[in-house]
This record gives C-alpha cells, structure tokens and sequence, in this order.
C-alpha cells in the first residue's frame, strides 16, 4: 500500500485521519480542499483543478483525502487503496457542528487564508453554511461511495470501509510497517474489505 485515497462526508474525519496514515507510511499527504480552494474561497476551474492533482499524485507514494468526482478518475487511476470513512449520521453530524463552532470561534485558517465565518454556519443554504452541505449530501456521498466501492471499473484498487474511531485505530497499528519493504497489512482489515 504506497498510494492511499480517504473518502468520506464532510466531518467524518478524512483529513485527520489521513495525516495519521501518512505519517505512518512516512509519505506525503495531500488535501483536495487544500487545492481546489483558493485566496477568498475562489473555486480553482475544473482544467486547473485536475492539472494541480495530476501534479501532485505524480510522486511513487502519498496520502489523499477528499471527495471531488471531477479528479476521482486521476487519483482512482493512481492509487492502489481506498479507505472509505463510513461514519453515522448523528455521530458525522455532531462532529461537522463541533469542528465548524470551533473553527468560527478560534478564527482558525483553513487553507489559503480561508476561514469559516460564524454567519454562514446556521445558513440552509449549502453554498454558504458546510453543516448544512454534510447534512444535505449525506445519503448522496454514503450512496454514491457504497456503488463505486462494489462496481469493477478500478479493478486496481483494494476497498476498505471504517465505521468507528477504533477501527481506525486498529487499522493503524496493524500497519505500522506499511512504508517499509514487508507489510502487516495482509489481511488484517478492522473495517469491511467490500473486494480483493
């Protein structure tokens, strides 16, 4: 495992977890929203957008996480892995809520100078508040992640489903020697191995 694509809705978790696993397989890691995301939330064109990753998944191993279909054919192509975060709804919802209050309160940047504004959390509107967008995309993304998982068009990939935080912990501590030239990853899934 040396190419690693972390799936999931909007508070699930993908990008703490990916950071944990990159630092175990000792790798880069890469965030999507990182990338598609510029100065004053300006949205990078779809063009630019798939330039940028293609750019940045050229390097033999990494850590990805981030949900954007229109680059999900350039980082499928290229893993060898995905981990599809499945958290519940009432657990993701809580967690969105907290990590947006949080993120409002402390004025914490996100990427490129891009912050949360207090306002926009409590907004129906998906475009404006990212609570509203993980609540009303939920069923969509576990949908959407749930068919491509079991369809055979990236024959390349191994999938693997983790529901809880202990399965992510687990799934950590069995690969410690994930970046090293033997692996404790043979069949030591804590989650659901939905295909070899």
């Amino acid at each position: 495992m040396k190419r690693v694509s972390v799936v999931g809705n909007s508070g699930s978790g993908k990008t703490y977890f990916a950071k944990l696993l990159a630092q175990k397989m000792e790798c880069k890691h890469i965030e999507l929203d990182a990338i598609f995301h510029q100065e004053n939330w300006t949205s990078l064109g779809e063009a630019e957008f798939r330039e940028a990753v293609t750019k940045a998944t050229e390097s033999v191993s990494w850590v990805i996480d981030g949900n954007y279909r229109t680059v999900r054919d350039i980082v499928w192509s290229k893993a060898d892995t995905v981990i599809f975060l499945d958290v519940g709804f009432i657990k993701n919802t809580f967690r969105v809520v907290k990590r947006s209050l949080f993120r409002s309160v402390m004025k914490a940047e996100l990427w490129n100078g891009n912050k949360e504004k207090m306002r926009n959390l409590f907004s129906f509107d998906p475009k404006k508040s990212i609570i509203a967008w993980s609540i009303s995309n939920y069923k969509e993304i576990k949908d959407d992640m749930t068919k491509s998982l079991q369809c055979n068009e990236y024959e390349n990939l191994k999938f693997v489903v983790l529901k809880t935080r202990l399965d992510q912990a687990q799934f950590l501590k069995a690969n410690l020697s994930i970046s090293g030239s033997k692996s404790t990853e043979q069949n030591f899934w804590f989650g659901q191995e939905l295909r070899d």
